[in-house]
């Protein structure tokens, strides 16, 4: 998932890891660091989970890994092929918020990208 402010989310499932190496972050200006949060759940105004108010599954495998390749071939979840145009079979619930239920946050300082 990847939405405005620099938000990504990856859903796993319990006990699923996410291992990041090379990824490419763009941006306007260096990125010296970066916030990590583990959350139990993303809920949509605070009472239905993301993953049941979505029309599409957003689950992923277990086991994850996260490199050049997202930024390259990446699938836009908002858009409905068969119909041709951006999804419309969302709910029609007005969305206020995405709360999450947080287990850890913390922050992750990134290295510089060396020039080969």
């Amino acid at each position: 998932m990847y939405g405005g402010d620099g938000f990504q989310a990856i859903h796993v499932p319990a006990k699923g890891s996410v291992d990041v190496e090379g990824y490419i972050i763009s941006a306007d200006r260096a990125i010296t660091e970066i916030m990590v949060m583990e959350a139990r759940a993303l809920k949509v105004n605070g009472i239905t989970p993301l993953e049941k108010w979505l029309p599409y599954s957003t689950l992923s495998a277990a086991k994850v890994k996260v490199g050049k390749e997202a930024v390259d071939d990446w699938v836009n979840l908002d858009w409905d092929p068969r119909k041709f145009q951006t999804r419309d079979d969302y709910p029609k619930e007005k969305v206020t918020e995405v709360k999450a239920e947080q287990t850890r946050l913390w922050t992750l300082k990134l290295e510089p990208m060396r020039p080969k």
